[in-house]
């Protein structure tokens, strides 16, 4: 039977600051690599089966000089490192900044997916044990059904994305592959 749930994906902070090979956050670039292919993946499916593809990034505006110095005035809104890594697949114009872990922090995020009937929420991206779980436990905590995709979120250690998405699963929030999902 097909899944008839209407399904957005949250791809939250694939950006330049956290990826690239000058990577202050120790990421790693090559495991960065890894990660957006698999997201490129489930953004190409996603298109494929009707998903809404969303975007989040982090994005301090220059009026909030506080929490610019906070974060290492890394995630200045308009600046090279506040921007999508150029090997991310960016499919549409669903882009929703934020100040904060969640993703849902921004209002029109959650307009979008009530005015089109969203059910159904996939979260990846950075950092699986940050962002990326504040964003999923939001969606939850909404009422959606929500999935962290393992393989399509990093932490600074692939120990820590296990015990985030660990955590995530003890709190009823469904973990699963890439490929579990795009082969269904």
């Amino acid at each position: 039977m097909e899944n008839t749930e209407k399904t957005a994906l949250i791809v939250v902070d694939v950006q330049r600051v956290v990826t690239n090979k000058e990577d202050k956050f120790k990421f790693g670039y090559n495991r960065c690599g890894d990660c957006i292919m698999n997201i490129n993946r489930l953004i190409a499916y996603g298109q494929k089966m009707g998903w809404e593809i969303i975007y989040a990034a982090h994005a301090t505006p220059w009026y909030f000089p506080l929490h610019a110095a906070v974060t290492g005035f890394r995630f200045m809104k308009g600046s090279e490192n506040a921007r999508f890594d150029e090997r991310l697949q960016v499919v549409s114009n669903n882009i929703f900044e934020k100040m904060t872990g969640s993703a849902f922090s921004n209002g029109k995020l959650k307009k979008l997916l009530k005015n089109n009937g969203i059910e159904k929420v996939m979260v990846c991206g950075l950092a699986a044990d940050a962002c990326v779980s504040a964003t999923a436990k939001s969606a939850h905590a909404k009422g959606y059904k929500t999935t962290v995709v393992t393989d399509s979120c990093i932490s600074k250690t692939d120990e820590r994305t296990a015990s985030a998405c660990e955590k995530l699963a003890a709190e009823e929030i469904e973990v699963e592959t890439t490929s579990n999902i795009v082969l269904r």
